[in-house]
């Protein structure tokens, strides 16, 4: 298979804050396989660099795709996992790229060559880290959203979420992003289910390497405790099965959907709650993303509604649902 990569620089319509800081630009790499195109990028959370995911594509990956046909993803998967676990930011272009082209070659949409359905889910709005004003203006502005989740770990949570419950009450989803400690995290969000209602879950409260520190919350508060910076890929499971109600897949620490299938079948055996996330991303990682939406309880697929401007189009967001199109492969087009 043939190997093409740029890097595209893509802007935030204002800045995206969490917890730990806050996004205004960023650079992604745009990959195509034969005909099929993928979205990765450089991930510092991860310990990825930009230069460092150029490199492993021109060094380690283009030398896997020249001697694999386009549906050789399972042995495409294991070579490269072989020859290095990490890289997942620009290993998910690649996998959305061959998945893309697949679904081209075969003339039907990806969610078809996966045996799933196109029915319409809904994903949450995510209400970043802000002024009071300008949170509850967020909220106001995307009243079509049937769910909201709210970026928390400032110490100012009970303003925050009284706040936006001044301007809504839909359901809202929490996520710390690592910001608490775990006495803290349940003395905090216990407070805020005694005064607030409709709170689905809590994610990340603790910081990622703190597997006890997630079970204690997970005894301790009675909404799902939710594994995001915890949580990578299939073999994670293992260690966070008792500690967590459910994980957080998302394309960019999975690899790509190759991956991220293997996680839910995985988790669906342990009894496990399964949430789709996504990083800021343009509408190629959302749409590939969403290919599998249907397979998941909580669904967060907004990374290209933060965009200043969304090079591309494919997956639609209507009434707060990502409608899927029927072209073949992922179905996503330049604008």
């Amino acid at each position: 298979m043939n190997l093409h990569f740029k890097t595209l620089r893509i802007k935030t319509g204002k800045p995206f804050r969490i917890s730990r800081g806050a996004t205004v630009e960023k650079d992604i790499i745009i990959v195509q396989v034969d005909s099929g195109i993928g979205e990765g990028a450089a991930y510092t959370t991860y310990g990825e660099t930009l230069q460092g995911n150029l490199q492993f594509l021109e060094e380690k990956i283009k030398p896997v795709l020249d001697k694999h046909g386009p549906f050789e993803l399972e042995e495409i998967h294991n070579e490269l996992e072989s020859i290095s676990p990490h890289f997942n930011g620009v290993k998910m272009a690649v996998d959305m790229a061959i998945y893309d082209n697949i679904g081209k070659v075969l003339g039907i949409p990806v969610y078809r060559f996966l045996g799933l359905s196109p029915r319409p889910v809904q994903t949450s709005y995510t209400i970043g880290i802000d002024d009071l004003e300008v949170m509850q203006r967020d909220v106001e502005l995307h009243q079509d959203f049937k769910v909201f989740k709210i970026k928390v770990g400032t110490g100012k949570e009970m303003e925050v979420i009284g706040a936006i419950r001044e301007v809504t009450d839909k359901p809202l989803r929490l996520d710390a992003n690592e910001a608490w400690e775990p006495k803290e995290a349940v003395r905090k969000v216990n407070q805020i289910l005694d005064k607030f209602d409709n709170i689905e879950f809590i994610e990340q409260p603790v910081p990622r390497w703190d597997i006890n520190g997630l079970t204690y919350v997970k005894e301790n508060v009675p909404i799902p405790v939710i594994a995001d910076e915890s949580f990578h890929k299939l073999h994670d499971l293992k260690r966070l099965s008792d500690a967590v109600d459910g994980v957080n897949i998302k394309l960019a620490k999975t690899g790509g959907i190759y991956e991220a299938l293997k996680i839910v079948h995985a988790a669906r055996a342990l009894g496990m709650k399964l949430m789709l996330g996504c990083m800021v991303e343009t509408s190629i990682a959302i749409t590939a993303a969403a290919q599998i939406a249907t397979l998941f309880d909580y669904v967060d697929l907004d990374g290209n509604l933060l965009l200043e401007d969304n090079p591309f189009r494919g997956v639609e967001t209507r009434n707060g649902r990502l409608e899927l199109n029927d072209l073949p492969g992922l179905g996503v087009m330049e604008r």
